[in-house]
């Protein structure tokens, strides 16, 4: 009983870090920048004005799902990190 009231205790404070862990992807030459969070919420998404045209338009496109998909991820890598870090969760239900 007690080790799984620890592991619930380990999966908050994973959490915890979650929401505070950024990770970011950039494309075009840092032109386009995503930064998500560990919880894999996008917290920001610049774009260097001078794509911002109609003849730019698809190229930005491309580039900005390539940076967000690449994000997403890292943010993945992080978190799957972090619950090896705590080895067998063993459980029910999670």
């Amino acid at each position: 009983m007690f080790d799984k009231m620890k592991k619930l205790y380990q999966l908050r404070k994973i959490q915890q870090e979650l929401k505070q862990t950024t990770v970011e992807a950039e494309r075009m030459g840092g032109k386009i920048k995503v930064v998500m969070t560990g919880e894999f919420k996008p917290q920001e998404i610049k774009i260097d004005p001078s794509l911002l045209s109609e003849d730019n338009a698809f190229q930005l496109e491309k580039s900005l799902k390539e940076a967000f998909i690449e994000a997403l991820g890292k943010a993945q890598q992080v978190a799957a990190s972090k619950m090896r870090e705590m080895g067998d969760l063993d459980i029910p239900g999670i």
